[in-house]
C-alpha cells in the first residue's frame, strides 16, 4: 500500500533523481508506545539495550540491513562505502542504480553493491577522494569523517562549537 515518489536532487553540476517509498496517507510512520513492539532483527543485539533499539530502528526503516550471516556485528568498525550507503538511504530512502564510476576513482568498480552509493554521495559533495583520486571504499570511518559526511547529507550547519576527545 506505499507510493513511491521521484525527488529530483540537484547542484550545478548534476540532477539525480532519488526514490522514496511512502505511505499513501503520507509520512506518518507506526506508533511505537514501547520497545518491545520492535522486532528484533539481528540475534546478536539486545533489543533491550539502546544498541540494538538503534539498530533494529534502522533496519525497520531500510537503512541498514546487516551482514550476510544475519548479525548486526556492532563491534566492527563502519567503512566509507558502508556509511555512504546509510547516509543517503537515511536521507532519500532509496537510490537509482544510474550512478557509474567512469573511471572517476581508480578503486571503485562499477556493479559493486557500493558503486551507486559512493558516486552520489561523491557527486553531491557528501564525500571526496583522497588527493591521489583514490577513494578507498574499505577504509574505516573515524568520528571527523562521519560527522561531516552527516553534516553534507543532511544540510546541517558546519563549523559548530562541539567538544568530541577523539577528535
Amino acid at each position: 500500500d506505499n507510493q513511491i515518489i521521484t525527488e529530483n536532487i540537484s547542484n550545478e553540476k548534476f540532477t539525480i533523481k532519488a526514490n522514496r517509498t511512502i505511505p499513501l496517507a503520507g509520512f506518518e510512520d507506526k506508533v511505537l508506545t514501547a520497545f518491545n513492539d520492535f522486532i528484533n532483527p539481528f540475534p546478536d543485539t539486545n533489543i533491550d539495550k539502546l544498541e540494538g533499539k538503534a539498530a533494529a530502528e534502522l533496519y525497520r526503516r531500510g537503512i541498514l540491513g546487516g551482514y550476510p550471516d544475519g548479525q548486526f556485528k556492532g563491534n566492527k568498525m563502519v567503512n566509507r562505502a558502508e556509511l555512504a550507503k546509510f547516509l543517503l538511504l537515511a536521507r532519500y530512502g532509496s537510490i537509482e542504480n544510474n550512478n557509474i564510476n567512469n573511471g572517476r576513482f581508480p578503486d571503485i568498480l562499477d556493479g559493486e553493491w557500493y558503486t551507486k552509493y559512493v558516486i552520489l554521495a561523491a557527486n553531491l559533495g557528501i564525500i571526496q577522494g583522497y588527493p591521489d583520486r583514490w577513494f578507498r571504499p574499505a577504509q574505516t570511518v573515524n568520528t571527523a569523517e562521519f560527522l561531516k559526511m552527516i553534516t553534507l547529507t543532511f544540510g546541517l550547519p558546519e563549523n559548530a562549537n562541539y567538544s568530541y576527545k577523539d577528535v
